[in-house]
C-alpha cells in the first residue's frame, strides 16, 4: 500500500526541537518532548533532497518516523524488487518524489542502484533501510540493509 500525504500538520509551541540521527535517540527523544516542548521527528535522505517524513505535534505515533510529506510518496518493497509489501510487512522503505536527485555524479552504476523506474512508470529512491508502515500510514524504520561509513577521505 502507498501513502502519500496531502496535508501538513502545524506545531503552535513556542519551542520546537528537531533532531537529526541514525539510530534514533530513544529515552532521550522522550526526555526532551515532556521537558522541553514539541519534538519534530522525521525520516529522509540527501538524495531525496529532504525529509520525506514527518512526526509533530498530534501527528505521531511512538516509534515512527512520521506520514509522508506532501507530494511525496512511500511504500515498503521487497528488498531488491519491484514488489510492494502489505501494510505491517517489513521491507525496504522505498521513497517516489519530485524532489529526488538526478544522479551520482560520474557514477551511473551507484545512480541505478539508487534510483529505479518501476513497471509503475514511477521513479523510485531505494533506500537501503528496512522497514514497517501501518494502516494509517506512518513509517517504522528498524535496520539497514547494508551498513556504510564514509569517512572524509572518501574511504
Amino acid at each position: 500500500m502507498r501513502i502519500s500525504s496531502t496535508s501538513t500538520a502545524w506545531v503552535s509551541d513556542t519551542f520546537f526541537w528537531l533532531f537529526s540521527s541514525a539510530p534514533g535517540l530513544g529515552s532521550a527523544r522522550l526526555c526532551f518532548h515532556y521537558l522541553l516542548g514539541a519534538l519534530a521527528k522525521g525520516y529522509g535522505m540527501t538524495e531525496v533532497s529532504s525529509a520525506a517524513t514527518i512526526a509533530a505535534g498530534n501527528v505521531t505515533k511512538p516509534g515512527s518516523v512520521g506520514i509522508p510529506m506532501v507530494n511525496t510518496v512511500v511504500s515498503i518493497f521487497e528488498p531488491g524488487t519491484e514488489t510492494e509489501l502489505p501494510i505491517g510487512q517489513r521491507g525496504e522503505i522505498c521513497i517516489c518524489t519530485p524532489t529526488a536527485m538526478k544522479g551520482y555524479y560520474n557514477k551511473p552504476e551507484e545512480t541505478a542502484y539508487l534510483l529505479r523506474r518501476h513497471a509503475d512508470g514511477q521513479l523510485w529512491a531505494h533506500t537501503g533501510d528496512i522497514g514497517s508502515m501501518d494502516e494509517d500510514g506512518f513509517v517504522y524504520l528498524d535496520a539497514r540493509i547494508k551498513r556504510i561509513i564514509i569517512r572524509h577521505d572518501g574511504f
